[in-house]
């Protein structure tokens, strides 16, 4: 497990640790819990809105026709 070290402000400190013993738990114990929540909220929403670009992929679809393109086509000198 690694080891993180943060600069916080001493009033914040006092109140985080304060919240903590509220708790019954230790500053580390809430500050890891935190992060973990704010992670799996994060991927979660990266899961809705990617699961939404996938549905206006499939929704949206564009026809062009039957033109083919060669690559002399797509990369041709003028």
């Amino acid at each position: 497990m690694a080891n993180l070290t943060l600069s916080i402000d001493d009033r914040l400190l006092r109140s985080a640790r304060l919240a903590a013993q509220e708790r019954e738990t230790t500053l580390t114990g809430l500050v890891r819990d935190f992060l973990s929540q704010f992670a799996d909220e994060q991927a979660h929403k990266n899961a809705v809105l990617a699961g939404e670009l996938e549905h206006c992929f499939k929704k949206n679809t564009v026809r062009i026709g039957n033109r083919t393109w060669t690559r002399e086509d797509l990369h041709e000198r003028r």
